[in-house]
C-alpha cells in the first residue's frame, strides 16, 4: 500500500534538515506502530519519501510524502495513530492511497511558490526589487 502525506512544518521544526526530518517521520510511523514496507539487500531502509528539501530555516505549508505500507490499511486509522505519534512542529494535513506504479513523489514535483517575510520594514523594498528584476545580469562572489 502507498499512501500520499500533506503535512506542515511549523516553528518548532523550522531549524531541523531535510534530512532529521526524513528521520522523524521513520520514528513517527514506528511510534505509530505502523507496518513500513523496507527495502531490500544488506542495508535495508524504509520506503519514505519526501517530494523535495525545504532550505534549513523555513517553515510549509504543504510538504507532501509518499510512504508504503506492507500491509492494506485504512485511511483513518493511519491518520488517528499518526496524529498521535508526530512530534512538536509537524501537523497532518491530508492522506490519500496512490497507485504504487505511480511515478516517484520527486520526479512528480513542478513548482514551490515561496512567501517571504521580513522581521524589519525596509523602506527601498520595492525599487531594490525593481532594480534586481530588471538587470540584465546577476553577477555573484
Amino acid at each position: 500500500m502507498r499512501i500520499r502525506i500533506t503535512f506542515h512544518k511549523t516553528e518548532e521544526m523550522r531549524f531541523t534538515s531535510h534530512l532529521d526530518l526524513h528521520r522523524a517521520w521513520e520514528r513517527t510511523f514506528r511510534r505509530a506502530n505502523l507496518p513500513l514496507a523496507y527495502s531490500q539487500g544488506y542495508n535495508p531502509r524504509p520506503k519514505i519519501n519526501l517530494a523535495s528539501a525545504l532550505p534549513l530555516g523555513f517553515t510549509s505549508e504543504n510538504e507532501l510524502l509518499d510512504v508504503r505500507f506492507e500491509s492494506e490499511l485504512q485511511l483513518s486509522d493511519i491518520a488517528t495513530s499518526l496524529h498521535a505519534a508526530l512530534p512538536p512542529g509537524i501537523a497532518l494535513g491530508s492522506l490519500e492511497e496512490i497507485d504504487p506504479r505511480e511515478p516517484a513523489l520527486q520526479s512528480r514535483l513542478q513548482a514551490a511558490e515561496y512567501k517571504i517575510t521580513f522581521p524589519d520594514a525596509f523602506p527601498d523594498l520595492a525599487r531594490r526589487i525593481h532594480e534586481l528584476l530588471s538587470a540584465s545580469s546577476l553577477p555573484r562572489e
